[in-house]
């Protein structure tokens, strides 16, 4: 993990050299939006996570993280108003959809084999 964090880092840091960008915050609000980013999905999300997932089955907690991506996309566009077109929603419901045949297809499976 930390070394996937020190390449993004060194990418990123190349990236901005090589535009003539500054690593400065600009300002405190910005500030706050990164440590807020950092704990609730980072450090407060992953604690969640990482503590729950013991507690269910190994194929309903894959399921489970396979949402976060599609759901993640949902709140960016309630929360944070960002732009779509009909191919993300397209996107987003073929998703849902697979994993909600996955979790199906597994309940079905585990009910023929009694």
């Amino acid at each position: 993990m930390l070394l996937a964090s020190l390449f993004t880092a060194m990418v990123l840091g190349a990236a901005l050299f090589a535009t003539d960008t500054s690593f400065v915050i600009p300002n405190a609000k910005s500030l706050a939006s990164l440590v807020s980013l950092g704990f609730f999905s980072q450090c407060l999300g992953w604690l969640l996570i990482a503590s729950s997932l013991p507690k269910t089955d190994t194929s309903r907690a894959g399921l489970i993280l396979l949402l976060q991506p599609a759901l993640s996309f949902v709140w960016d566009v309630v929360f944070f108003e960002r732009p779509t077109s009909l191919v993300n929603w397209v996107g987003v419901v073929l998703t849902l959809s697979a994993i909600y045949l996955g979790q199906r297809s597994k309940k079905e499976t585990a009910f023929l084999n009694r």
